[in-house]
């Protein structure tokens, strides 16, 4: 007998062996048959019960060799349906909301994990990452039938979640991300709502790397475009009349020019910089220039092509 009520009068239901074999597993008594000593007889019930509502239930047995009638029913046993896990929140990447720059190429994801049933344990998960923002392409799918994790008790959080595909690239994207969880009964939950980003660091190699004479004095000047956000310095190598690359200089991060002053006429220069931090950038190299005689003033007097030592 199965109620909702623990006077046992609310909504009740009897599920009868000796009626109706329907749902019970075991040896039926029926008939002159028994279950064995020491076994038990289960029954499945039929319909659908609602979550997160309590039932009572209590039962007893006939013995069809004796008096063939239903004896003395067992306690009153009480048992509540578990209801499925509700979306995660306060995710996190890194331990941060939302963040930028992230440098590590394999981030780890956690949440907060949410069910309606108090003490819920929920021991299995799925991560999707991708870089549109609806998920049509995930990057990454952690599986649709729940990956294992450390039991995380509701209002909790989860363990960090490593990203599970090839490492990312420092290349600025910014990837989206969300998560659901299954409790311990099998119960699966629902993706969070909170729209989760992280975005990757930049460590790009240079571009745009030229030089040009100045033609204010004597040097050259090199630029090129910042492709890195997290560079502790930019690494430049001159090579002069194709006698091969040798260090010039270092510059500061966030630097995109240089002026060369230690040039002479008639010498091909050739340059090229990377962005260094605890990885290196490809190197930018610019084309050769070959400085030719200038033009200079000395007291008004204008001086072409002469060499004054």
């Amino acid at each position: 007998e199965l109620c909702e009520d623990v006077g046992m009068s609310v909504n009740c239901q009897t599920f009868n062996q000796v009626s109706s074999q329907t749902g019970w597993s075991g040896q039926n008594g029926d008939g002159g048959t028994t279950y064995t000593s020491g076994t038990q007889g289960t029954y499945t019930v039929q319909t659908a019960l609602t979550k997160g509502l309590t039932y009572y239930w209590r039962g007893s047995a006939i013995d069809p060799a004796g008096s063939n009638t239903f004896g003395s029913t067992s306690s009153v046993i009480n048992f509540i349906v578990s209801q499925n896990p509700t979306a995660p929140t306060s995710l996190l990447t890194e331990g941060l909301t939302n963040p930028t720059n992230i440098t590590d190429t394999t981030p780890e994801f956690s949440a907060l994990c949410n069910d309606p049933d108090t003490g819920q344990v929920l021991n299995k998960y799925q991560i999707q990452v991708d870089d549109d923002s609806d998920f049509s392409s995930t990057l990454w799918d952690s599986g649709s039938s729940g990956t294992s994790m450390t039991d995380c008790i509701a209002g909790n959080r989860s363990q960090d979640i490593t990203y599970g595909e090839s490492a990312l690239v420092l290349d600025g994207t910014t990837y989206y991300w969300r998560i659901k969880f299954w409790d311990d009964t099998g119960l699966e939950g629902v993706w969070d709502t909170e729209s989760a980003t992280f975005a990757m660091a930049s460590h790009l190699t240079p571009s745009n790397c030229t030089i040009q004479e100045n033609p204010e004095d004597l040097s050259l000047i090199l630029s090129w475009v910042d492709n890195s956000t997290i560079e502790t310095q930019y690494r430049i190598e001159r090579n002069v009349s194709a006698a091969g690359f040798l260090f010039l200089i270092n510059k500061a991060a966030d630097s995109q020019s240089h002026e060369d002053t230690d040039v002479s006429q008639g010498n091909t220069y050739q340059y090229r910089v990377r962005a260094e931090n605890a990885t290196n950038t490809d190197w930018c190299t610019t084309s050769t220039l070959t400085l030719s005689a200038g033009t200079f003033e000395l007291k008004g007097l204008n001086f072409k092509g002469i060499n004054i030592q």
